[in-house]
């Protein structure tokens, strides 16, 4: 009976995917969770970023997901606050200078950048004129 059970579980974990999330992704074109440790504030400009903080280890992690369907729609979670997306409200690309894929969502003067990695997060207040970086792994 034991082994029985032990099969039945096996078999019910397998068909979780790499994210152990249940049901099927099959629609997913993107599904990952991150966590960030490190943080790290800027000034910001038309020309970047300037006067960095330098990375600091963060009290708790910044836990992030980000499901993108191949409909085009999104949804981004941000330490339990959620946020949908249609097509037209994201970008994505390739960052040449990084070397990694990305998604970088738009609202008012507000930017937010998810690099398919996992490695970091990029939250631009243009108005405030500030950027933060959020790191999984101190960059230097």
């Amino acid at each position: 009976m034991k082994k029985i059970l032990l099969l039945f579980i096996l078999l019910a974990m397998a068909g979780c995917g790499n994210d152990w999330a249940v049901g099927d992704n099959s629609g997913d074109i993107f599904n990952r969770r991150f966590s960030y440790y490190y943080v790290e504030e800027c000034r910001y400009d038309i020309n970047g970023p300037y006067s960095c903080s330098g990375a600091m280890s963060m009290g708790s992690s910044m836990k992030v997901s980000l499901r993108v369907e191949h409909d085009g729609f999104a949804t981004l979670q941000v330490d339990g606050d959620v946020y949908y997306y249609q097509r037209m409200d994201y970008d994505s690309g390739y960052d040449y200078d990084y070397g990694e894929y990305y998604y970088q969502f738009y609202e008012n003067d507000e930017e937010l950048t998810v690099y398919e990695d996992g490695s970091q997060l990029i939250y631009v207040d243009y108005y405030a004129g500030t950027a933060t970086y959020y790191y999984n792994y101190l960059p230097y």
